[in-house]
């Protein structure tokens, strides 16, 4: 069967992987894109796609639908694909019209506005309101996440980019397990059912405090120091592979497991490069947690 993506956006390089991967793996994988004229500057496989439809950055949700419904029409779409925040809401509404399993329309709603979100969690019981929580001072963490069906696994913890005072000190096991559990937890009540997901969390003296998740691998360099820390734990990889329909939590699971791999739970691993401790001001912890 040949699997045909529709990539919202620029797509990262990851609809070259998605082909080499399907004829690696003895499947035909063709993609074709929608996006904005922006676009088309970070793209360097314009001739490797079936078709790219570009579209105004203020073109109507009628308009997308039915370059989508021309696109199906032509060669039947049988996959979504979205790598970034751009064009999400796009994706999600095509995805819903053609009848594909993707993220709805509402999830991606909720999880683009940090106030709805927070107030979603503290509804669910996951956590306080962000007003009454969090402290000037709190560390910040981004939280590295893959799901599949409701499941979650949490793959790294990293210091943020950005921190109120000086880069916190590394998390202890204790900390890192509450981080993991919350975030899970989040998860669960923002309806994430499969991906990765790239989530903000203060530490507060009361706890963990989710204030944004993503749809998608942290930007950056994150994806690569992730790799390195986890011993191969490729998220980039692991989405594309999803995409096309495999069922990848099994071998997310594994490679945390294997014996030489470079994080260890509660520990934080040497500075990888310059640039990336830079970029992140510390480098990753792996803990375990399987939902």
């Amino acid at each position: 069967m040949t699997e045909h993506v529709l990539v919202f956006g620029a797509g990262g390089g990851v609809p070259a992987r998605m082909r080499a991967y399907g004829e690696s793996a003895g499947q035909k994988v063709t993609t074709s894109v929608l996006c904005w004229p922006g676009h088309l500057a970070a793209m360097d496989d314009t001739e490797d796609h079936g078709r790219i439809v570009v579209l105004s950055p203020d073109a109507s949700d009628e308009e997308w639908i039915a370059m989508a419904r021309a696109v199906d029409a032509v060669e039947p779409v049988t996959r979504i694909g979205c790598l970034s925040d751009d064009c999400r809401p796009q994706a999600a509404l095509v995805a819903l019209v053609l009848g594909l399993d993707w993220h709805t329309p509402e999830i991606v709603e909720l999880l683009m506005d940090r106030h709805a979100l927070g107030r979603r969690l503290a509804r669910a019981g996951v956590q306080a309101e962000a007003d009454t929580a969090l402290g000037h001072t709190d560390a910040r963490y981004c939280v590295e996440a893959f799901s599949e069906r409701g499941e979650h696994v949490v793959v790294a913890i990293n210091p943020a980019c950005s921190q109120p005072v000086a880069p916190p000190a590394p998390l202890q096991p204790a900390q890192a397990d509450a981080v993991t559990r919350h975030v899970a937890a989040a998860l669960d009540a923002l309806g994430v059912e499969f991906g990765p997901t790239h989530t903000e969390v203060v530490l507060t003296g009361h706890g963990p405090h989710v204030t944004a998740t993503h749809l998608r691998t942290g930007g950056g360099t994150r994806a690569d120091v992730v790799a390195e820390a986890t011993g191969g734990v490729d998220l980039t990889e692991w989405q594309l592979r999803q995409i096309l329909g495999e069922k990848v939590l099994p071998g997310i699971r594994a490679a945390l497991d294997a014996p030489d791999r470079a994080g260890r739970p509660g520990t934080v691993t040497p500075p990888l490069t310059a640039a990336q401790a830079d970029e992140l001001r510390g480098s990753p912890i792996a803990p375990r947690h399987t939902r």
